[in-house]
């Protein structure tokens, strides 16, 4: 009988043992850290937005027309103009945000700091999607997570995102876009999700068509998107020729895939786009205003020329990289009006440099975000010089720090590997850091400094702005003191709708004759008109009219006192009646020959004039019509009285 040999049990092979660099990248990778990294970002953000939270309300007109468009629309009215003298359709804005705020309103009724908040929410959320696509952009998680660190305490994006403002919903709204763009194209991702990918198909083409109706400008990321998936389809296009047996089928299947994507973009946007315009063509509206505005100089004169377009373009690429961009990024304080100094030009092309570097060292999808930013540039290089600045742009702060980093970083890391100095055992993550810390971070403090003395002040009236103040405390004057039914022209209707309880008013010509001025007051019945030094429009146009026009206008308040020394004017309320002033024969523009003169208190002088006063025989009748004088006048003295003209 044999015995049974006893089986050694065989040895386990020991696992490598993993380089610190792979346990870095394991630990970086783990969920879990990511979730506590997103948890990071969120507790920066709130901390900061609670301090830089501004509870006044924005006096942008944009805002309040957005929060009266809403309201219209809660109340039944559709999408109508409710601040004006007559309700009528709104052609202008288009009606994505207004909906927005709608939903908002219905559960927090007249709620201004509801919409402010949810604003807040969409920044917030932007930022995490923001950290998940650049994360699968740049394949680094450090990068990822600092960038959008960076983002949740920028002052800029934190300062909108407390107003009634369009930007944040576009922000979220693109950057959602972008992240869905670059999701379906990740075959990986889609591997055994057919559904799903369909269902992110159909999201995308509906967040397209919505980008465009919360901002004009959405058209610059429906086209990047459009363009990328145009793009995939013409590389699967080359690849399939060259290629045999199930390769080719498989890139046929592509080609045709990204070409249907692509195409239902463009033919649905364009389509809903189609709908908007006859929409407003068929309520009268002939002309777009952004297209006005694009075609329109700063005071008003239209570009008509080559030299006009060369000079604006000259002016805007100048400015976005000497002034606009670096403040956004760095604030560097700059002043527009002041010429460009040699120092501003260096550091503008410096952080120019980074920025390319930053894109073109991007290692996947770099022409998604080098369409979109490209696109959205090129549109406000050609925009009125007036329409500059971060405010159209804002979207695109989250990637421009992040290519801004990946430039820096990228030349960080090639300057020390070249260095004989030891290398740091995660490179870029220390180059990173090091970067925000010490260059970024500072410059952020800065400028949050300027956002929390905004933001303390909780009234506007407490401001050191005379002619602001003055035209604000003009609407609240007019809410106590003038009839409810008074049709007011000034300069900002939006602003005196929210500062006058919710009354009506239109605006008064900024460019215009004395004769031009009349012609509308006169087509508009207006019985009242604020005139402020704030635009100094009013002072321009208002004024001159009213020289023009003596004793048609009647001064129920003034606000301040003319200072020349601080260059300050009153603020002034008038009315203005038609059947006051002069009716008669006119020589060289003043009052001369047989006319009547009627006063602000309704009296009335008939009879003869000369030099725009009652001079020769007249009769002056008090209020009743009941004769109180006649006789021989001069310069508006009654100097011999007569029963009739001998």
């Amino acid at each position: 009988m044999k015995q049974n040999k006893k089986v050694q049990p065989k040895k386990q092979q020991a696992k490598p043992k993993l380089s610190l660099a792979e346990r870095w990248n394991i630990f970086i990778s783990n969920r879990i850290v990511q979730f506590l990294l997103i948890i990071i970002i969120g507790v920066v953000f709130f901390k900061n937005y609670n301090q830089m939270y501004d509870h006044k309300i924005d006096l942008n007109g944009d805002n309040i027309n957005y929060f009266s468009l809403a309201q219209a629309m809660n109340d039944g009215k559709g999408y109508t103009n409710t601040m004006g003298f007559e309700e009528t359709p709104h052609t202008h804005f288009p009606p994505g945000y207004p909906a927005f705020v709608a939903k908002i309103l219905k559960i927090y009724p007249g709620n201004i700091q509801a919409i402010k908040g949810a604003n807040g929410l969409l920044l917030l959320l932007s930022i995490i999607i923001t950290f998940f696509l650049l994360k699968r952009i740049s394949g680094n998680v450090i990068l990822a997570f600092i960038s959008c660190l960076l983002a949740a305490a920028h002052p800029e994006l934190l300062k909108w995102a407390s107003q009634m403002m369009s930007e944040m919903l576009y922000l979220f709204l693109s950057t959602l876009a972008l992240f869905i763009a670059v999701e379906i194209t990740d075959r990986k991702f889609m591997l055994n999700k057919k559904w799903f990918e369909y269902v992110l198909i159909g999201l995308l083409v509906l967040l397209a068509n919505y980008i465009y109706f919360v901002r004009t400008m959405g058209l610059s990321v429906i086209i990047s998107i459009v363009m990328w998936f145009g793009i995939l389809g013409i590389q699967a296009f080359f690849k399939w020729r060259k290629a045999v047996g199930d390769e080719r089928k498989n890139n046929l299947k592509s080609m045709i895939k990204w070409g249907i994507i692509a195409a239902t973009i463009f033919v649905t946007v364009f389509s809903s786009k189609m709908i908007w315009e006859k929409r407003n063509k068929d309520l009268g509206s002939s002309s777009s205003a952004y297209v006005e505005n694009f075609f329109q100089k700063k005071f008003g004169e239209k570009m008509e020329t080559t030299a006009d377009w060369k000079e604006r373009i000259e002016y805007n690429i100048s400015n976005y990289i000497t002034k606009w961009i670096p403040n956004t990024l760095f604030y560097t304080k700059y002043e527009i009006k002041d010429p460009i100094t040699n120092l501003e030009w260096i550091r503008g092309i410096s952080i120019l440099i980074l920025l390319i570097a930053g894109l073109i060292l991007t290692k996947k999808w770099r022409w998604i975000l080098f369409f979109y930013m490209a696109s959205t540039m090129a549109v406000l290089i050609l925009y009125p010089e007036q329409f500059g600045g971060s405010r159209y742009y804002i979207a695109l702060v989250p990637l421009f720090i992040f290519i801004l980093l990946n430039g820096a970083t990228q030349l960080i890391d090639f300057s020390l590997k070249k260095s004989k100095l030891p290398q740091p055992l995660f490179l870029e993550a220390v180059a990173i850091i090091l970067f925000a810390g010490i260059v970024i971070f500072p410059k952020y403090s800065l400028m949050r400094k300027q956002v929390e003395i905004e933001a303390s002040i909780l009234d506007w009236k407490d401001t050191q702005n005379n002619a602001f103040t003055g035209y604000l405390e003009a609407a609240e004057w007019c809410r106590e003191n003038i009839p409810t039914d008074s049709k007011l022209l000034c300069r900002k209707p939006e602003i005196y709708y929210m500062y006058s309880g919710h009354r009506r008013s239109e605006r008064f010509p900024m460019y215009a004759s004395p004769d031009s001025v009349m012609k509308v007051i006169r087509e508009k019945k207006a019985t009242h008109i604020i005139i402020d030094s704030w635009y100094r429009h009013a002072y321009a146009t208002i004024i001159p009219a009213i020289k023009a026009n003596e004793g048609k206008f009647k001064l129920l308040k003034k606000i301040g006192e003319a200072d020349s020394i601080n260059h300050l004017l009153p603020t002034m309320i008038v009315q203005f009646n038609d059947a006051w002033g002069y009716k008669g024969e006119i020589k060289n523009g003043l009052a001369e020959g047989k006319g009547e003169w009627t006063y602000q208190d309704w009296k009335k002088y008939v009879g003869e004039f000369k030099n725009n006063r009652p001079n020769g025989f007249g009769q002056y009748y008090d209020s009743t019509g009941t004769m109180l004088a006649s006789g021989i006048w001069k310069d508006g003295q009654l100097i011999k009285p007569q029963a009739r003209k001998n």
